[in-house]
């Protein structure tokens, strides 16, 4: 019997057991990965869902904080707010689920359709606001904005609920 004494290399099966080994700990590390990334996009959604939902509220809480008067508009969900005695603007929820301020200044006679979205800007999402779920509504000197805020265009993702109630001093 011969024996081998000076062996060079490595066998097959210690050649497998490497890999195998290696495939384990790749496994391991890129599903941590993949995991890492899809919380980040969530987040990063979620973020951006909140900004918007801010920006709706500074918006409406810039028109507020400088009126004069304000009462329930002319349909629900929306709120008429007197700038001055010539001014007046128009803030809610659309039917369809925007967001937004009356584009014209002095309207002798106000209507939903005169209501613009908010957001335009291109960097935010659209049609986000749900209308059905939003309202804006007025008690005295008082706003009470109820935002709900969700991306469409992701299934299962919960939206964001804005609650404020704003006191306002009438200009008298």
């Amino acid at each position: 019997m011969n024996k081998i004494i000076n062996q060079k290399g490595v066998s097959l099966v210690e050649l497998l057991v490497t890999v195998v080994i290696f495939s384990i700990i790749s496994i391991g590390v890129v599903s941590v990965m993949v995991n890492v990334m899809n919380y980040n996009t969530r987040l990063s959604r979620e973020v951006r869902l909140r900004e918007e939902a801010d920006i709706v509220m500074a918006n409406f809480l810039n028109y507020i904080y400088t009126s004069n008067s304000i009462t329930n508009g002319p349909s629900e969900n929306i709120i008429e707010v007197r700038i001055n005695e010539t001014e007046r603007v128009l803030l809610g929820f659309t039917p369809e689920g925007k967001a937004g301020i009356s584009q014209i200044f002095h309207p002798e006679d106000p209507t939903p359709t005169d209501i613009i979205p908010i957001h335009n800007t291109q960097y935010l999402f659209t049609d986000t606001v749900s209308g059905k779920e939003s309202t804006i509504t007025t008690i005295g000197n008082t706003v009470y904005v109820d935002l709900y805020i969700h991306d469409q265009r992701q299934e299962g993702m919960e939206g964001i609920q804005l609650q404020s109630r704003i006191n306002f001093m009438r200009g008298d």
